[in-house]
């Protein structure tokens, strides 16, 4: 079924932030205008690209005036998100990182799910695929269950990356990105919206989350493996009252156990076995004993161990 545009104003607007991958977001913004349902606006912001993003995306507007480009000095992606929908015209606002892609069917669906709903002013959330190469493997979500800790839910059990999101532009007039915060701030801002409004699942696949080797946050680098320490104490802070002291402590510690691994890919040994015994001392679950022979061979120390603990 093909849906044609009749009203004024679009009903989807796709903000896509990007910077210096003009192949790649040129790609994003063709599987936006394949999309089946074409009520919608596509709206590209260039935060400060010094490659060929900008000719290649207007070539694009010359032929389809849904897409939009904005040029920026170079502010990370989420002021870029936040501007994306300051500019916005449409009654929901989805995103789409610049080297992901979307099903042709994706608002389509999205449009079916936010009409069979009781309310329209939630975060909508669908499931989707990642494509590593020629590996295609599903991102399934949980659905959330009446009653249950929403928090707990979107901070710990469904880790629901930015794609994969459509929101009220009603809610996102309120709550923004917070543009202090450069890994994990997309956790944040949902865990600040769902405090207040209701989260929704589409149970379609319909999002592609392609890993090209070079996405910003990769855990195993030492800076952005403090980032997400220092954002997941930010969120702590804030919903200390709303979370359980268990959930609260898990996070913390697998914050902690990835500046672990973080330390140990930078051959710093000594912190990396540091933050693993603040992790396991933190929190202890079935994957203690695991951790804890990981920061003995973090340490140099794996000859101690039995020989099937031994890394091969």
């Amino acid at each position: 079924m093909v849906e044609t545009m009749t009203e004024t104003q679009p009903l989807f607007s796709v903000v896509i932030p990007t910077y210096n991958r003009s192949n790649a977001v040129v790609k994003a913004v063709k599987s936006v205008l394949a999309q089946t349902y074409t009520n919608f606006e596509v709206i590209v912001v260039d935060d400060g690209s010094t490659d060929d993003t900008s000719s290649e995306i207007e070539k694009l507007t010359r032929n389809d005036n849904r897409v939009i480009y904005v040029f920026q000095e170079n502010q990370e992606r989420s002021a870029s998100r936040n501007n994306g929908v300051a500019l916005a015209k449409g009654a929901f606002i989805c995103f789409l990182d610049s080297d992901d892609l979307y099903e042709p069917d994706h608002l389509f669906l999205l449009k079916k799910t936010i009409d069979q709903g009781e309310e329209t002013a939630a975060l909508y959330h669908v499931n989707g695929k990642l494509k590593a190469g020629e590996k295609t493997t599903q991102i399934t979500f949980p659905k959330h269950i009446a009653g249950e800790n929403t928090l707990e839910y979107v901070l710990l059990k469904a880790i629901i990356p930015t794609s994969f999101v459509c929101i009220s532009k009603s809610i996102l007039q309120e709550h923004q990105f917070n543009i202090e915060l450069y890994v994990g701030e997309d956790r944040e801002l949902w865990s600040r919206i769902v405090a207040n409004h209701p989260i929704v699942l589409s149970n379609q696949f319909t999002v592609v989350q392609n890993d090209l080797g070079d996405r910003t946050v990769d855990v195993l680098n030492l800076k952005t493996a403090n980032e997400n320490l220092l954002t997941t104490q930010l969120i702590l802070k804030r919903v200390k009252a709303e979370l359980p002291q268990a959930s609260q402590k898990k996070m913390l510690s697998a914050a902690y156990f990835k500046l672990a691994q973080s330390y140990l890919a930078n051959q710093q040994r000594l912190q990396a076995v540091l933050f693993i015994f603040r992790a396991v001392l933190l929190y202890r679950d079935k994957y203690t004993p695991s951790l804890l022979i990981f920061a003995i061979q973090a340490a140099g120390l794996g000859f101690l161990l039995p020989s099937r603990f031994k890394q091969t």
